[in-house]
């Protein structure tokens, strides 16, 4: 291969965002997320801005993000639940290394309201870490993120999102020899299997961009 094919080849490499937003048992309320989304028409709900001025439903697009895929399908849902309760479904009967059995794991349940905000946040094409208060909705006051960003050349809209949780999984290597997650302080390079694990998360919502 000559190196301008090289350089053409790495000029079409594409980055792929998977966003996981996932929410703890402490419900607020039952309200809904607004309909807008800020990004889309120009306006912030002043809800999102009580929570957090910086919230990524308020967040404006930049030029240089421009995805050519984005959004979750049904079928998208499916292998996202099914990933995440297999993985928590063998730490909470203990087989997995370094971490005893959680005897409260709790299953997890797709929400929408998660999702819009999730898509809010991948459509900026950015992976960095948000506060809490950041992805906060109504009925939902604490909410955790983890993802994956992946470098590909490849055309197709594949969607790993098994190898993606499956990668967050993997991290449990990383946890002190306790197998103890404080929920203060987490092991550094673990911090996606720490929301992964959390026995009382209970529903999670994703984003895709590409």
């Amino acid at each position: 291969m000559s190196s301008e094919q090289v350089r053409l080849k790495m000029g079409l490499a594409r980055c792929v965002l998977f966003l996981v937003l996932l929410a703890l048992n402490a419900p607020a309320a039952e309200g809904r997320i607004a309909a807008s989304g800020g990004q889309n028409d120009g306006e912030c709900e002043s809800i999102y801005l009580r929570y957090n001025q910086d919230h990524v439903m308020c967040r404006q697009h930049t030029s240089t993000c421009q995805p050519i895929a984005a959004g979750i399908e049904d079928s998208d849902k499916d292998k996202i639940l099914a990933a995440h309760n297999r993985y928590r479904s063998q730490i909470a009967t203990g087989n997995t290394t370094r971490l005893p059995p959680a005897a409260n794991m709790m299953e997890l349940e797709w929400d929408d309201d998660l999702a819009r905000v999730a898509q809010a946040h991948a459509n900026l094409c950015a992976n960095q870490p948000s506060c809490s208060s950041c992805m906060r909705i109504e009925k939902f006051p604490i909410v955790g993120r983890t993802g994956c960003l992946i470098r590909t050349d490849n055309e197709d809209n594949n969607r790993d999102w098994e190898g993606c949780i499956g990668h967050m999984f993997d991290e449990s290597g990383r946890l002190p020899d306790t197998g103890l997650i404080s929920p203060i302080r987490t092991a550094r390079g673990a911090e996606s299997f720490t929301q992964l694990a959390w026995a009382t998360t209970w529903r999670v919502g994703c984003g895709y961009v590409k």
